[in-house]
């Protein structure tokens, strides 16, 4: 009897070390896998980098938030900040240059700054009904 103790605490004993490699092998695995979907910039929240994104785990934010453009022919106009804004509106300490398809070109206080709609399609103009 005291021969399949012996046996049985071996086979205990590999059980438990087979246990734990169980365990312990998704966390080794994880931290070599690279999210493909993570945005080449992106910092996790409570690391440090002099450029990139900020600490909170988000890019760093514009003043401005450009959601529409409308560009035609009778007129021409801009969303941002929620505000409608046409060539030479004051917004802030900026005034408008230029509205485009998909970008707004500000100029105030020395500097230019061009906001451009993010992540979404902007439609391109269609000539004589062909694509």
């Amino acid at each position: 009897m005291s021969a399949m103790r012996r046996i049985s605490a071996a086979c205990k004993a590999a059980l438990i070390a087979a246990g734990l490699c169980v365990i312990t092998a998704p966390s080794v695995v994880s931290a070599q896998l690279v999210d493909p979907t993570r945005p080449p910039d992106y910092l996790a929240p409570g690391t440090q980098q002099e450029a990139g994104p900020q600490e909170t785990g988000t890019f760093p934010s514009s003043p401005w938030d450009l959601t529409s453009t409308l560009v035609s022919p009778r007129r021409t106009l801009a969303v941002i900040n929620g505000q409608v804004v046409t060539k030479g509106s004051k917004i802030g300490d900026m005034t408008v240059a230029k509205i485009g398809r998909g970008e707004v070109v500000l100029v105030g206080g020395g500097r230019t700054e061009v906001i451009n709609l993010v992540g979404q399609d902007v439609k391109k103009p269609v000539s004589n009904g062909e694509q």
